[in-house]
């Protein structure tokens, strides 16, 4: 999980299909693409970054924007915020798969032992930024994908999405031509970067050719790359409502014309090169999409967004997709207040996170509920015990990639994913064996825990001194170790990091600084005690005994003639 990016894979061959999620950060040349995704399908890489730079001058505000992603950039948002991006949930049920990443709001302070204040999730309106996409087979050769996209905070939020090399049409666009300028605004010049009044839209003064248009309903954006196979991708907008559409074009803005490429964007304020300052107010905003890979003649038929009764309270609407192809229908299900009930077109009701229901010739084929508790189709009911399952990590056995937890006979599979939490860090394994013994489960993980070692030559109060170079830790950071354990050589004792990174550019080598409310009053004197009877070697864990380990529910019914059979994680009852 350190590396941050996770895929959700189906079918061999020619119909291979992967979806790819990146949540992590690099040091040096990484981009400004958290949450960013890819898409493989028809034995081609359809969606995709611009990879590397054509030249250093531009590269921040084009090849490394978020505007050359498929992301969603935010404006105007509170000075200083940042994003450590974490894997909530990823499951593998067979024809539904899903994944959903966050962006963990934060800002550092200038104590190195308190470096990073995280937000109250309880806070009237703190900042969300997450994305949910689900990989839905649509036949044994076709699938497609449902992107949710939400974000809070700032006050101008502009969606981006980029087709392949190809002929682009547009559908449910009235779309008017923009009498010059770029997609930053018809006052806005090609690279007229100053003129940009956030950094963060910078992009968009290299995007010409603009049309816009202010649809009231769905639309969608078709590339056709013109290959033997007549391989198209397809994208249709479906939330939010209102939302201005722009179409335009973008090239290397460092010459030449090795690509032109075609975006569309959906923005959800006024024009970015608008002088005036933003309004302090933030804004909410959930992109829905449905993105589709195919060859010759589409198999999705309709696309219809259905009315969702559910608590007026939500943080983001509910979101219920009616989706008919090859025959079936399918009804995707998420919304964000997971205890409340939500009535979904007479026929469904619901109580959790994600749901899919299946139909084929008008009957039901299957039922698919992840962090959910409930799920009623046609006078059918599902009911799970819990939408997700937590529990303490008792004991870690770190040369085997083992934790030790209590937890309910199932509710861990070979083949799994898992998230381990504590309450500033959260990180991702798959779980490659599952075993009971004296009353508790045995995991073994698919990495390794260490994820790093030094040498200990110095001591204050609270931190430790090290010459050995960290490349993930720099000055900056980036919460890497944030949480993480620190041991001795020996392994006897034990400490939770609050941050290792150079103290400033200046002063050589690194400082691990330990966590001042699990370790107060720690003193230099007994840190020295602790690191100088042995070679003064320390480790690095992702986790640690006291750690919390959560598994999402999962069920999944299918129906045939012979009735019904259900494959679940969690205890259930089916009526």
């Amino acid at each position: 999980d350190g590396y941050g990016i996770a895929f959700l894979r189906r079918g061999t061959g020619d119909d291979a299909r992967a979806l790819s999620l990146w949540y992590g950060e690099c040091r040096g040349h990484g981009h400004d693409d958290l949450l960013d995704i890819g898409l493989f399908a028809r034995g081609l890489g359809l969606m995709q970054s611009l990879g590397y730079p054509r030249s250093w001058h531009y590269c921040q505000d084009w090849e490394k924007n978020w505007a050359t992603h498929y992301r969603v950039g935010v404006g105007g948002l509170e000075e200083g915020i940042k994003y450590k991006g974490i894997a909530r949930l990823i499951a593998d049920l067979g024809p539904v798969q899903v994944v959903e990443a966050y962006g963990e709001p934060y800002v550092e302070t200038t104590d190195p032992h308190r470096r990073y204040a995280l937000f109250n999730p309880k806070s009237v309106s703190p900042p969300v930024y997450s994305r949910t996409a689900f990989l839905l087979d649509l036949s044994d050769e076709d699938a497609c994908v449902v992107d949710l996209f939400r974000v809070r905070g700032g006050t101008e939020h502009v969606w981006s999405f980029h087709g392949p090399p190809g002929r682009m049409a547009t559908e449910g666009l009235a779309l008017t031509p923009q009498a010059g300028g770029t997609a930053a605004g018809q006052d806005v010049g090609y690279g007229e970067v100053e003129k940009v009044r956030d950094r963060a839209f910078r992009a968009l003064c290299y995007m010409d050719q603009v049309a816009r248009a202010r649809p009231e309903g769905p639309w969608a954006a078709d590339w056709a790359l013109g290959d033997d196979r007549d391989t198209h991708l397809r994208v249709t907008l479906l939330a939010p409502s209102g939302a201005e559409a722009i179409t335009a074009k973008g090239r290397s803005v460092s010459g030449g014309k090795p690509y032109e490429l075609d975006w569309v964007l959906a923005r959800s304020t006024s024009s970015i090169s608008d002088p005036r300052p933003p309004t302090p107010d933030p804004r909410s905003s959930q992109f829905v999409s449905l993105i589709e890979p195919y060859a010759g003649s589409r198999v999705v038929e309709s696309i219809t967004p259905l009315d969702v009764e559910g608590p007026p309270d939500a943080p983001f609407p509910p979101v219920a997709l009616r989706i008919e192809a090859c025959g079936r229908t399918h009804t995707v299900i998420a919304t964000t207040t997971p205890n409340g009930v939500h009535r979904i077109g007479g026929r469904i009701a619901f109580q959790g996170e994600y749901g899919v229901v299946s139909d084929q010739e008008g009957r039901l084929r299957s039922v698919t509920m992840i962090g959910a508790t409930r799920m009623e189709v046609d006078g059918f009911s599902v009911e799970a015990e819990t939408g997700w399952v937590e529990a303490e990590i008792e004991a870690v056995d770190r040369a085997r990639n083992e934790v030790t937890v209590r937890l309910p006979s199932g509710a861990a599979e070979a083949g799994g994913f898992i998230a381990i939490r504590n309450e500033v860090r959260s990180v991702a394994y798959r779980v490659e064996e599952v075993r009971e013994e004296a009353g508790r489960t045995i995991l073994r993980l698919d990495q390794a825990p260490r994820i790093g070692e030094g040498l200990a030559t110095g001591f204050r109060e609270g931190e430790i001194e090290t010459p050995t170079l960290f490349p993930l830790a720099s000055i900056y950071g980036f919460r890497y170790y944030h949480g993480a354990r620190l041991t001795d050589g020996t392994g006897k004792r034990e400490y939770r990091v609050a941050d290792l990174r150079r103290p400033d550019r200046e002063t050589p080598g690194y400082r691990v600084y330990l966590d001042p409310v699990a370790h107060p009053d720690l003193t230099a004197e007994e840190l020295r005690q602790a690191f100088a009877p042995g070679d003064g070697l320390f480790h690095l864990w992702d986790y640690g005994a006291g750690d919390r380990l959560c598994i999402a529910g999962t069920v999944v019914v299918t129906f045939s003639e012979h009735g019904h059979e259900v494959r679940a994680n969690v205890p259930v009852k089916v009526r």
